[in-house]
């Protein structure tokens, strides 16, 4: 989870347009560690954060399936 805590931190503030799939799958992955560290109240929030910013049918599909 430190880990993508870092490299989300290393990205730029318009990383969601730049660099949409790294983006997509650090806050992604970063949801999955919080799920399985029963931090439910932050998996909930970033997971409801991904289903609004999922630009692909199997991201939108992965957000919601995840939560």
């Amino acid at each position: 989870m430190n880990y993508l805590a870092a490299g989300h931190a290393l990205l730029a503030e318009d990383s969601w347009e730049r660099r949409y799939e790294l983006t997509y799958l650090l806050e992604y992955h970063r949801a999955a560690c919080e799920l399985l560290t029963a931090d439910l109240a932050a998996a909930e929030k970033r997971l409801t954060m991904l289903s609004s910013r999922a630009e692909k049918l199997v991201d939108i599909a992965a957000s919601r399936a995840c939560g």
